[in-house]
């Protein structure tokens, strides 16, 4: 996650998204799992596996 779309999440949704100083630099966002949408997360949690996945796999995913 670029730091541009870290802030523009943390600014429209400071309820949900933040960042401490400890993860300053990381390409992350911490999240309130209190208060994200399910959809949301697993908006989130699905963006994040395609990036670490082997296109086979995504491939499977994508044809159930």
């Amino acid at each position: 996650m670029e730091q541009p779309e870290q802030e523009m999440l943390a600014q429209a949704d400071p309820d949900v998204y933040f960042f401490t100083d400890h993860y300053a630099g990381y390409p992350c966002i911490l999240i309130r799992l209190s208060k994200i949408h399910p959809e949301d997360l697993r908006t989130h949690i699905e963006r994040a596996w395609r990036l670490l996945a082997l296109k086979r796999m995504i491939k499977e995913y994508e044809g159930r």
